[in-house]
């Protein structure tokens, strides 16, 4: 026993002798000090979380990965921001939050509506109908079309649906590559 434990020892029995049924009662005084019924329940309610994202998840799925490494990045932000545990918490909580909300725009993926916007209001809304069944090639045609969609604009119509598909892959990939550039540099600053 070291002389600090053996001053904290005293210190709390002070009038008692060090025997080892004193130094059992401080044992198991200094375990049910560290095992709270705050951390308790901060243990079962982060159980029952991680129960709810596991339970939803299925195996060879990137997406549910990709959900759940989100909330143990939110999780992680949330404990550096409380416990304020190093010199420049507040950047690295920053860039945690940003691969949240990146990782977090990659999963909905809707990135085209950015840009279908502008073809919305040149062309109009996004027309489908299915058309009747083929008896012999047992198939079932889906057409769509645009409001104001004619036969004079429909290669521009395609065109501008292209780029806007283009520009949307772009923006996800750039996204999703950033996302994971802050991780690469950043993750053993996070949890170690």
């Amino acid at each position: 026993m070291s002389n600090i434990q053996q001053i904290k020892l005293e210190s709390i029995f002070r009038d008692k002798p060090l025997d080892w049924k004193t130094e059992l009662k401080y044992r198991a005084w200094r375990v049910w000090e560290k095992v709270s019924l705050f951390h308790f329940r901060h243990k079962l309610k982060s159980g029952y979380d991680y129960f709810k994202i596991g339970y939803k998840s299925f195996d060879f799925d990137s997406s549910c990965a990709l959900e759940e490494f989100v909330w143990k990045l939110g999780r992680v932000r949330k404990c550096l921001t409380r416990n304020n545990f190093f010199e420049g918490v507040e950047e690295e909580c920053a860039k945690i939050k940003r691969v949240e909300e990146l990782i977090t725009r990659v999963l909905n993926d809707d990135y085209f509506d950015i840009f279908e916007k502008p073809i919305i209001e040149k062309y109009g809304e996004l027309r489908h109908k299915w058309m009747d069944a083929k008896p012999e090639d047992r198939s079932v045609e889906l057409k769509h079309w645009r409001e104001k969609q004619t036969p004079e604009n429909e290669e521009e119509i395609r065109a501008a649906e292209r780029e806007a598909y283009q520009k949307a892959w772009e923006l996800r990939e750039q996204e999703w590559t950033e996302a994971i550039d802050i991780i690469k540099n950043n993750i053993f600053k996070w949890w170690d």
